[in-house]
Order: structure tokens, then C-alpha cells, then sequence
């Protein structure tokens, strides 16, 4: 990362996080270089981290949701007999009992079984969400990754056209020590990835607002004009796919 540059004439040598320099040529909008070259650094360490990401989600193994529920229903019907038996009360007798069952084994293991039923449906069930949350982080994941390789693309030609322009004024040839100001473009990178999150969690709510022409009066309030014409973007682009994902429920 560019954190501070000196300039004098025509040479300027910009100095990293390590305090380590190299030299450059000085010209008007050096510091518009340093801050697109920041951004740039940036968005190739995101794509790498969110590259490893889905892969290392991709390749771990999820505890399948209907697990919690069958094993809490079929361990009672096989252990609990097998314990009564070597006990030698799976077939005492009880009279008067609610179920119509007078065998004290068959009446145990089905009401163990019926009460074991409860939590696992619970354990179940929290799988279900956890599942449904973790599959909306990857799908933030995807998002920002898409977003991510498209405009690296534009920010390398932008940072191409910043280069090419070599021009230096009279008055930046004086000495300058100067700070890389790179926050502002950062923080709007940032917000870039949270709006990718927000549509990865809002997509079907996004998209019935965007096939019924609110999304803009829908988002105006928390998003600013970039932020709405990035997410009209997106779902333009995948109208195709979540027509064919939502339309039909």
C-alpha cells in the first residue's frame, strides 16, 4: 500500500506501510495514481481471500438437516429394546395404559421414541437455518467476487489513463512530502462489497421491488444514487436467471 510520497521536480519516491520506497516519475496527479494503485491492491486481496473462500466452503462437508431428526427417532427404536431385553422386562405386563400398549418394552420405546422426536425436529431445524444463512453468505461471497473481477477491470484502465496524463506544473515541481489520502475511495469500495451482501441477503424482496419498479424508492433511503443504479444493474443482468429461481413460487 502507497502511504506517503516525496516530490521535488520531476522524480518523486512514494514509501509503502513497511516504510520501504521506490521511485517514480512526479507529475499533477500523483497522488491520484497512489490512491487508484491502493484501490487496486485492494480489490486483488479481495478477490484472492473471497476465491479461497468459496472454495474451502465448496469443499466442506454440511451435516445434512433431516440428520438430527432420524437419529433421535431410529436410536430409541434400536437401543431401547435391546437394553429391555437384556434386562428381561421388554414384555412385563401393564394394565390401563393410555396407549392401548400392556407391554412395558414396546410402550417405553414408543413413548421415548415420540419424546426424542421433539429436540430432534429442534436440532433439525437449526440446521435448516444455519444452512439457509451460511448459503446466503456464499451467495454475498459470489456477488462481491463477480463484482470484484468486473471493475478491477476499469480501475486498471482508469489507472492506465492516470499514468499516461505526465503533465507537471510549475508549482508541484517545489519539494513536497504528502500523505497517500486513499480513505474516501476505500471507504466507497467498502460500501461496494456491503451492497453486494445486502442483495445476496434481500434478493428475492430486491427483485420483486425491481419487477415492479420501487427498487429505487425502496433503497434511495439507506443508498445513494451509485448504490441504487449498482443493484438495478445486477438484477438486470440476472433477470434471466431469478425469473426461472422466483417467479415460479
Amino acid at each position: 500500500m502507497n502511504i506517503e510520497f516525496v516530490s521535488k521536480d520531476n522524480e518523486a519516491k512514494v514509501f509503502d506501510e513497511n516504510n520501504n520506497g521506490k521511485k517514480i516519475n512526479n507529475t499533477d496527479n500523483i497522488e491520484e495514481i497512489l490512491i487508484k494503485e491502493n484501490v487496486i491492491e485492494n480489490m486483488e486481496k479481495e478477490i484472492e481471500q473471497l476465491k479461497k473462500d468459496i472454495n474451502n466452503y465448496n469443499k466442506s462437508r454440511r451435516i445434512p438437516t433431516w440428520l438430527p431428526l432420524t437419529m433421535f427417532t431410529i436410536l430409541p427404536l434400536i437401543i431401547n429394546p435391546i437394553i429391555m431385553n437384556e434386562l428381561g422386562v421388554w414384555n412385563d405386563i401393564i394394565s390401563n395404559t393410555i396407549l392401548g400398549i400392556n407391554k412395558l418394552g414396546p410402550l417405553l420405546t414408543v413413548s421415548i421414541t415420540g419424546f426424542m422426536i421433539i429436540p430432534g425436529s429442534l436440532m433439525s431445524l437449526s440446521f435448516l437455518l444455519a444452512n439457509k444463512e451460511r448459503n446466503k453468505y456464499q451467495k454475498a461471497r459470489e456477488i462481491k467476487l463477480e463484482f470484484l473481477k468486473k471493475d478491477i477491470v476499469n480501475q486498471r484502465e482508469l489507472l492506465n489513463e492516470l499514468k499516461n496524463n505526465k503533465t507537471l506544473s510549475e508549482e508541484n515541481k517545489d519539494f513536497k512530502v504528502q500523505k497517500v489520502n486513499d480513505l474516501e475511495q476505500l471507504k466507497s469500495l467498502r460500501a461496494c462489497l456491503l451492497l453486494c451482501e445486502h442483495i445476496a441477503y434481500n434478493e428475492k424482496k430486491w427483485y420483486k421491488y425491481y419487477q415492479e419498479g420501487k427498487l429505487a424508492k425502496k433503497m434511495e433511503k439507506y443508498w445513494n444514487e451509485s448504490g441504487v443504479e449498482m443493484a438495478k444493474d445486477y438484477f438486470e443482468e440476472k433477470g434471466p436467471i431469478l425469473a426461472k429461481k422466483y417467479d415460479k413460487k
